[in-house]
C-alpha cells in the first residue's frame, strides 16, 4: 500500500519537472540542447526522420501486376458484427477508432493473403494458423529430418532494424500493385501510409505539426499486414522452404553434410 502512495505521490509532482537537456546522437560535437525547441529539433531528427526517405519513388510510378486479385465480398451483417465489437474508444483524425480495425481487418487480410498466396507458405505472424507456435513447428521439423538423416542444420536469424519505420510508402504502394491488389485497396493504403503528420508534447507543450515521409503508424492493426506484404519478395529468393519468417524477423535454414557447406551457402544467401 505504501508503494501506491509513493506512486501517487510521484505523478503529482512531475509537471513541475523540466526534462534534461539532450544529446544529439547525429551531432556527437554539438553542445546538448537546451530549449525545448532545441530538444524537439533533436527528437525530430532522431525519431521522426529517415535516412532511407531518400531511396523512395514517386506514388504513382507504373508497375506491372503479376496476377489480379479480387476484393472478398463482405456482407452488411459482417460489417455490422465488427463495428458493434469494437470498444467504445476514442477515434483517430480519420474519425474511424483503431478498435474497429482490429475486428474488421481479418476479414479481409485472412481470405486474400492465404487464398492467393501472396505471402510465402514460410511467412508467420498477424495470418490465421500462422503463429510464432507454428513457425516453431515448422522449423524444428525440418531440423529434425534432416539430423535423422546423419545431416548438418545451421540456421542464421536476422532482425529488419526499425521494421515499421523503414518502410517507404511509395514502394509499398508499387510493391501492392505489383502484387495485384484492388485499385480500390491500394488506393485506400495510400491513403493511409502517406500524408502523415505527428505533434511532439515536451514538458506540457505540444510543438508543430512534422510531416513524416517514411513508416507505418506504430500499433495499428494493418500496419503488421502491410510489412509482411512489403518484403514478402525476400522469402521467394532462392530455395522459399529454407526461409522463415515471423512479422520483421526472418530465419535463412542450411541443411548439408558440413558445416563449412552450411556457412558458405548462409553467406551466399545474404
Amino acid at each position: 500500500m505504501k508503494d501506491v502512495f509513493d506512486m501517487s505521490k510521484w505523478h503529482k509532482s512531475t509537471g513541475i519537472f523540466q526534462s534534461p537537456l539532450l544529446k544529439d546522437p547525429l551531432r556527437p560535437n554539438s553542445l546538448p540542447a537546451v530549449t525545448i525547441h532545441e530538444k524537439r529539433d533533436v527528437l525530430v531528427r532522431n525519431l521522426l526522420q529517415n535516412s532511407a526517405e531518400a531511396g523512395d519513388i514517386p506514388l504513382d510510378s507504373p508497375a506491372v501486376p503479376s496476377t489480379s486479385l479480387y476484393f472478398p465480398d463482405i456482407s452488411m451483417l459482417q460489417v455490422e458484427e465488427s463495428v458493434l465489437q469494437a470498444g467504445n474508444t476514442a477515434p483517430g483524425a480519420d474519425e474511424i477508432p483503431t478498435c474497429i480495425l482490429k475486428v474488421a481487418w481479418p476479414l479481409i487480410k485472412d481470405k486474400i493473403s492465404l487464398h492467393h498466396k501472396v505471402l510465402a507458405r514460410q511467412q508467420f505472424g498477424a495470418l490465421l494458423l500462422r503463429s510464432a507456435t507454428d513457425l516453431t513447428i515448422c522449423l524444428t521439423h525440418d531440423v529434425e529430418q534432416a539430423l535423422n538423416q546423419g545431416m548438418t542444420a545451421s540456421l542464421l536469424t536476422l532482425d529488419v532494424k526499425g521494421a515499421f519505420d523503414s518502410v517507404l510508402p511509395s514502394r509499398l504502394i508499387r510493391r501492392l500493385r505489383e502484387q495485384g491488389w484492388p485499385t480500390n485497396l491500394v488506393l485506400w493504403i495510400a491513403s493511409f501510409a502517406t500524408g502523415r503528420s505527428v505533434q511532439i508534447r515536451l514538458d506540457g507543450e505540444i510543438g508543430p505539426s512534422t510531416d513524416i515521409a517514411c513508416g507505418l503508424p506504430q500499433g495499428s492493426p494493418v500496419s503488421g499486414i502491410l510489412f509482411m506484404l512489403y518484403i514478402a519478395p525476400l522469402f521467394c529468393l532462392g530455395n522459399p522452404r529454407n526461409r522463415f519468417g515471423y512479422a520483421d524477423d526472418a530465419a535463412n535454414l542450411a541443411i548439408s553434410t558440413s558445416l563449412t557447406t552450411n556457412c558458405e551457402a548462409l553467406s551466399d544467401s545474404l
